[in-house]
């Protein structure tokens, strides 16, 4: 299982003993016989809440850095990445951002969240912002904050909230709005969606949702 509710297709089987492929999560199932199941994660950092690929991620984070003149390696420095392979993987398409990372790259490149993980917005214009990036731990806190705030708005429980974010449940809504629970990309993405939002709203970087508008 990666990310909340979510679940990717084995890419690879393998023999029972053998070696795992670095820089993948493996999980084993026990059916008739015993496998390795190989996911594919291989953006290390985001491993524990990645969720569904932006199809448009990788090609405007390339864009951006190269209107910045920033090679790969400077450019995963700056995002605190271990290796420029990680960022290379992500411009490619190979691997998924989690919502921190890209809130990093966001205040990088001097856009938007939203832009960088909605492939409603088109690459050409990017929408400017500058604002810092949360802190990791922070991110359950804002989120859960901003969908409470959004769901009573709307006048709405919990339980008609989880109908509208099938197949999670009321308890799962719970968690996530007391910050138990970290969102994934997607998740975030879906719950801008039904309140029309922007994510950089949900996640409390815009000054309208600090202010708590």
């Amino acid at each position: 299982m990666c990310g909340q509710g979510q679940q990717h297709e084995p890419s690879h089987r393998l023999r029972w003993g053998a070696k795992p492929m670095e820089g993948f999560d493996v999980a084993r199932r026990n059916i008739t016989s015993i496998h390795i199941i190989v996911y594919p994660c291989l953006d290390c950092q985001a491993a524990p809440h990645c969720g569904t690929m932006p199809h448009l991620f990788g090609k405007k984070l390339r864009e951006r850095r190269m209107q910045h003149q920033l090679t790969q390696a400077q450019l995963a420095q700056q995002l605190g990445l271990a290796t420029q392979s990680h960022l290379s993987y992500l411009e490619s398409g190979k691997s998924a951002p989690s919502i921190t990372l890209a809130a990093r790259v966001a205040s990088a490149l001097g856009v938007t969240v939203d832009y960088l993980l909605r492939d409603s917005i088109p690459i050409h214009p990017p929408i400017p912002q500058s604002t810092a990036a949360p802190d990791e731990a922070d991110i359950p806190r804002r989120f859960g904050e901003q969908l409470r705030h959004l769901r009573t708005q709307q006048g709405w429980s919990q339980t008609q909230l989880a109908d509208q974010l099938q197949p999670f449940s009321q308890a799962y809504i719970s968690l996530l709005e007391n910050g138990q629970k970290a969102p994934s990309v997607e998740t975030l993405v879906r719950c801008a969606e039904i309140f029309g939002v922007t994510t950089d709203m949900l996640l409390a970087l815009t000054a309208s949702a600090q202010d708590g508008a």
